[in-house]
């Protein structure tokens, strides 16, 4: 599964991450599923939220962190130079809501306690 939130990483524009920060953030995703479905295993179908999840969380540490800053040009003048940027730090932490949070999707795995 490390494999997978890299290549998810590195799709959002994050191209320099810890193996270490990923692991913890699976952990965290893992266990954030298993407390909210009442379930002590993660079945096959949910492996992709872990990962989603997963994302969403490292990329809320990178962004904790002061490691991404993802500006880009949107249109360059160059009589006076003048350099517009569109992009940001808050279209990035809409992202890592909208991975992290899946509880619709998870609430058809979720089993009653007893």
């Amino acid at each position: 599964m490390v494999e997978s939130v890299k290549k998810r990483l590195f799709a959002y524009g994050i191209e320099s991450f810890e193996t270490d920060i990923i692991k913890e953030c699976l952990e965290e995703s893992e266990a954030f599923i298993k407390n909210f479905c009442n379930i002590e295993e993660i079945c096959e179908a949910l492996h992709y939220l872990v990962i989603d999840i997963a994302v969403g969380l490292c990329i809320e540490f990178y962004i904790n962190k002061g490691l991404i800053y993802n500006q880009f040009a949107s249109s360059i003048k160059e009589g006076d130079v003048t350099i517009n940027f569109e992009g940001s730090v808050e279209q990035m932490k809409n992202v890592a809501k909208n991975l992290k949070d899946r509880k619709k999707e998870l609430s058809a795995f979720r089993k009653i306690r007893w």
